[in-house]
């Protein structure tokens, strides 16, 4: 963990090197393993992989923006227009990504997941940890 105790932490290199930020370590993780790749070989398939990777954190910003205006404001002094508003972001950016799985279970192959699949689950697990009620709008 670091120092905070809010980040995974990885120390790399003798200690010369700590990583921090969860897609950071897994790209590390896929650099010091090659043996066990988190990313295609396919230069067509590792771009797409590295578009889902990238665009994965836009999940995080939609939740993070809803629990900020949760943790902000008590219930009675909440604007439900915002809450609603904040809440419809969420779900478009939930639907977006069931639409990227097409119902199956990872985004770029149907039965291998790459380094953009950890990311998108750790950013869903975020919200969950941060108590959002997801019910039934992520394809599990």
């Amino acid at each position: 963990m670091s120092d905070t105790l809010r980040h995974p932490a990885v120390n790399m290199s003798q200690g010369r090197t700590i990583v921090y930020e969860s897609s950071a370590i897994l790209a590390c993780l896929e650099k010091a393993y090659d043996e066990a790749p988190c990313m295609p070989r396919s230069p067509a398939l590792y771009a797409v992989a590295q578009s889902r990777l990238h665009e994965s954190n836009e999940i995080l910003s939609v939740v993070g923006d809803l629990v900020v205006y949760l943790r902000r404001f008590p219930h009675e002094k909440r604007n439900v227009a915002v809450v609603n508003a904040k809440w419809a972001s969420v779900k478009c950016e939930l639907r977006l990504w069931e639409t990227y799985l097409d119902g199956h279970q990872y985004l770029v192959d149907p039965n291998v997941p790459y380094l953009c699949d950890f990311t998108l689950f750790t950013n869903i697990a975020y919200a969950v940890r941060c108590d959002l009620q997801l019910g039934g709008l992520y394809l599990c």
